[in-house]
């Protein structure tokens, strides 16, 4: 009829915010239904509050990073091995395009950091697992592993407080969150590490870490981003539908954070590192978490370089 050709369709539904500033008691909730609709959020302080990692964290850290690198650069080379060309070894792997990829022992602060008063909690220490050296001097170690762990430590507070409102959300009803995923916590010691994209590193292809329901990558990036140095580009909803991007979501976005923000992405999510087209290394600590009965696998054996 001519009334209803002339019907407007209703309007979408209210996209779930993907920038959280954690404050207050509700963010891990919206954080959470981010994480739901969109499978990834930015979360950061308040424009008037300190940066959720401290600056001088992400300064001491980066430095160790880009100096370790080096060393283990240097080693991989006395293989015999072309470092632009695609390799892995326990210490480091070639990701993609002058991407490298370093573990790190996870670590917390022998202080913890203090606790969020909202529905997260922090845990307690988690054991340290036995994980390759970064390559930085023995004098270095210690000041490096105690930044280390106050990143992790800070890091670890956030993260945990919106994976607890993940686990709440998928219990809700009978049905679990979006996907009818139900989680229970955080049962197994995060793996950390960092990735350090260098100058002319290339865009990276669409890729996910892995297809199985349960997993989270924290970033942590030790330098602001920006569009030359090559922030992570995410396709929202695609941890869902088998990696296509269905329903109300929204556009493809690069989000570019400050140095002590965090980006917290389902390891489904279609994404990738965009080229680094600035003159100076962009490193990116991490740190995934598992939830449920989720087990990390793209973390392959590989050969050490400890008996370089």
């Amino acid at each position: 009829s001519t009334a209803a050709a002339g019907r407007r369709p209703p309007p979408p539904p209210q996209l779930a915010r993907t920038r959280i500033e954690v404050s207050g008691s509700c963010w891990p909730n919206a954080a959470a239904e981010a994480l739901d609709v969109h499978g990834f959020c930015v979360l950061a302080a308040p424009p008037s509050e300190a940066p959720l990692i401290p600056l001088e964290v992400c300064a001491a850290c980066r430095k160790t990073s880009e100096a370790g690198l080096d060393e283990l650069l240097t080693k991989v080379e006395r293989r015999g091995v072309d470092v632009t060309e695609e390799f892995r070894f326990l210490e480091v792997a070639h990701r993609e395009g002058l991407r490298y990829d370093v573990p790190l022992e996870w670590r917390l602060p022998s202080i913890p950091a203090p606790s969020f008063t909202c529905d997260g909690s922090s845990g307690g220490p988690s054991s340290e697992p036995d994980t390759p050296s970064t390559g930085v001097e023995p004098e270095d170690k210690e000041s490096a592993k105690d930044a280390l762990a106050r990143l992790h430590g800070a890091a670890d507070v956030v993260a945990r407080a919106a994976l607890a409102a993940v686990v709440r959300r998928s219990q809700r009803g009978s049905e679990g969150n979006a996907a009818g995923e139900r989680f229970d916590g955080v049962c197994t010691p995060p793996i950390a590490g960092c990735v350090v994209s260098l100058p002319r590193a290339l865009t990276q292809s669409w890729h996910s870490d892995g297809a199985e329901a349960g997993l989270f990558n924290v970033f942590v990036p030790l330098l602001s981003l920006t569009r030359a140095n090559g922030p992570t580009e995410l396709r929202p909803g695609t941890h869902l539908h088998q990696g296509l991007a269905r329903g109300h979501v929204a556009p493809r976005e690069a989000p570019l954070l400050r140095a002590g923000e965090m980006l917290l992405f389902d390891y489904r999510v279609r994404h990738r590192g965009l080229a680094n087209d600035s003159e100076e290394p962009r490193p990116v600590a991490y740190v995934t978490y598992a939830i449920g009965e989720a087990k990390d696998a793209n973390f392959p054996d590989a050969v050490t370089l400890a008996y370089d």
